[in-house]
Parts: C-alpha cells; structure tokens; sequence
C-alpha cells in the first residue's frame, strides 16, 4: 500500500533534501535511510563510511550532519511518541495547553 505522503517521486529526480520528493514506506526504509546514513552530506549520491570519504565533498560529512545511525520508528515506537491521539480534543478554554 501507497502513502500519499511518500509516493511520486522518480529515482531520476530523487534527492532526500527535496521537499517536493516523496517515498512509498518500503523506500523510506530502503532508499531514504539509505542517503541519510550512507552517503556524504550536502551530497547525496557519493557513498561512504566514515567522514574521510567525504573530503571535500558537501559538507564533508559522512551521512546527515556527521550521523549514521538514524532511524525511522516501527509503528510502536511511533504509537510511544506521539502517543493516542483523542476525536474529540477539549476546546482551548479547557484545555491549559491551548489557552496560554
């Protein structure tokens, strides 16, 4: 099954950083992960495994911004953070969060 949110996108123009690009939940795990912690940052395309393989290249970082360990959260670990969302949320003026 098809996301909206993730679909669309040709791997020809595919690049993570572009807003307008989007993934099925299968790419997410596969391709997009796999930019964000296998290849140069600021790059996109030039694998590497640690920082001296990006020499140069973006911002000379191996994976976004120096890290290779993200991650995309399973459905409970996603239900851990965001945690139950309620139909009916109380209006601002019951609820203290809304109504400073």
């Amino acid at each position: 099954m098809t996301n909206p949110a993730f679909s669309g996108a040709t791997r020809e123009t595919r690049n993570v950083h572009c807003v307008d690009n989007t993934y099925t939940w299968n790419e997410a795990f596969t391709v997009f992960l796999d930019v964000l912690n296998n290849k140069c940052d600021g790059d996109g395309t030039t694998l590497c495994t640690r920082a001296k393989d990006c020499k140069n290249i973006g911002s000379g970082k191996c994976g976004l911004d120096g890290h290779r360990d993200w991650s995309i959260p399973n459905i409970k670990e996603l239900q851990s953070i965001v945690g139950k969302v309620s139909a009916n949320p109380l209006p601002p003026a019951k609820n203290p969060a809304r109504s400073r």
